[in-house]
């Protein structure tokens, strides 16, 4: 009797540590998708930043057109990373002052089905 007991009582602790371990797995992997998504949007926005620094410095200090500007900046569609990772670079405005452009964009990086958007990044080239 005493050993059916024990295999009774093996056997509950068991499911509820089997559904505590089960649980903590799927919240880890929505985490790390979390992380994996925030991590993408950043490096979308320091990608866009040094294609934007290529740009100028390949301009050698000329004045840039706003619409080539506009177009050259505009011609990011979605860039992946690998299966289930990528980043989406949507440009928003280009205002054009005196002395400078202000560019504004958005990025979205994309892991495992979890989104994280980054709006209204900016990035100003003074000329």
């Amino acid at each position: 009797m005493l050993v059916l007991f024990i295999i009774t009582l093996m056997l509950i602790f068991s499911t509820i540590l089997l559904y505590h371990l089960n649980t903590s797995v799927a919240q880890f992997d929505k985490m790390e998708a979390v992380i994996q998504s925030e991590s993408a949007a950043e490096m979308g926005v320091e990608y866009y930043r040094a294609h934007v620094e290529k740009m100028v410095n390949e301009a050698e200090g000329n004045r840039f057109d706003k619409a080539l500007l506009e177009q050259s900046l505009n011609r990011f569609e979605k860039i992946d990373l690998d299966d289930s990772t990528f980043v989406e670079i949507d440009l928003t405005s280009i205002e054009e002052r005196t002395d400078s452009y202000i560019i504004t964009f958005r990025v979205k990086g994309t892991a495992h089905g979890n989104e994280s958007v980054l709006d209204d990044q900016t990035i100003t080239i003074s000329f």
